[in-house]
């Protein structure tokens, strides 16, 4: 690489900041970080950290010139003009956003980067909106644009495996890990998709070294959710019976979609059709490679704990919930 090139990671405690900030590191990067210093203060204690709130005041990051910067925390387009009035605009920014900032996911086209954004003012976001994270997320892509001439804006699907904290997929790799009966929404050939952490950091890392600026869908090639639950039982070993559960039986029994199944949304919602259906060909010209899913699940088994997902994973049945419920459909 030559001269040693300065990295300033925003964030890089977390699940994806982990990954990009160990890659950076391997790639002879000069790493300093910037957070609130709050989650997993440990992870890096050998690094420069430059302690800030991103709602308060980034002044700790004046006096430094950077030539790549990693924003992985800004949500919110005040975020971004904070961190612009104190760093050399000249660094090349890349800010992760993500595909939620679509407005319209109705349609059975896939969602390419040129598909509608959100455009909503900041004043007229309801924070309440299950909409409000991806319009934030619009408009702190705009200050990106008008701050850094030498930009990326990557827009990642769901990031799953090994440290994800969110259980969204590790629900499903440590359930379907174990034999047995295991609640399954009935339509299960439906699309999934996703993104390996490890794939994604290491693309964010490589672009810290391409001049031109862009924006980019970043999520793997679709597979189905049957398909994706087959793989589990293959590598895993186990031998388990899906008990299928409908849309109506859901509603009957307040069992939310997305949250408590995971990673699944009713078929009879037609708002969503395409939010597992993102082209990211752009991304893959530029050098994005994705593993295949068995190498995702083996990850995520070999480093999840499965104990913690039987009483209150964030996302999913817990164990007791999940046995019960299948007693009452079978006596139903």
């Amino acid at each position: 690489m030559g001269t040693m090139q300065r990295a300033l990671v925003l964030g890089g405690t977390q699940f994806l900041g982990v990954h990009v900030v160990e890659r950076l590191l391997d790639a002879g990067y000069d790493v300093t970080l910037s957070n609130r210093g709050e989650t997993n203060p440990e992870a890096f204690p050998h690094l420069q950290t430059l302690l800030a709130d991103r709602d308060s005041n980034m002044a700790c990051l004046e006096g430094s010139a950077w030539d790549v910067i990693y924003d992985l925390s800004g949500h919110e387009p005040e975020h971004i003009a904070k961190v612009a009035n104190h760093v050399n605009n000249d660094a090349r920014y890349i800010f992760v956003s993500t595909i939620n900032v679509y407005a319209d996911t109705s349609g059975t086209d896939p969602i390419t980067e040129n598909s509608i954004v959100f455009t909503t003012p900041f004043d007229e976001v309801d924070p309440e909106s299950m909409d409000a994270y991806g319009q934030l997320k619009a408009l702190a892509e705009a200050e990106v644009r008008a701050h850094f001439p030498q930009h990326h804006v990557v827009r990642p699907g769901v990031i799953c495996g090994p440290g994800d904290p969110s259980d969204r997929l590790t629900y499903w790799a440590t359930r379907f890990a174990e034999s047995g009966p295991h609640i399954v929404p009935e339509a299960q050939e439906v699309s999934l998709q996703f993104i390996d952490v490890r794939d994604l950091a290491g693309w964010l890392v490589s672009l810290g070294s391409e001049p031109h600026s862009g924006t980019y869908n970043a999520v793997a090639p679709r597979t189905t959710l049957s398909a994706f639950l087959s793989e589990i039982e293959r590598i895993s070993g186990s031998s388990v019976e899906r008990v299928a559960l409908s849309e109506s039986a859901m509603k009957k029994h307040e069992v939310m979609p997305w949250v408590q199944i995971p990673m699944w949304l009713p078929t009879s919602d037609t708002g969503k059709q395409a939010f597992f259906n993102i082209d990211a060909s752009d991304a893959t010209r530029r050098g994005l490679m994705t593993r295949r899913s068995p190498d995702t699940i083996q990850a995520i088994l070999e480093w999840a704990d499965g104990e913690r997902l039987k009483t209150e994973p964030r996302y999913g049945l817990s164990s007791d919930q999940e046995t019960d419920l299948i007693a009452v459909l079978r006596n139903e």
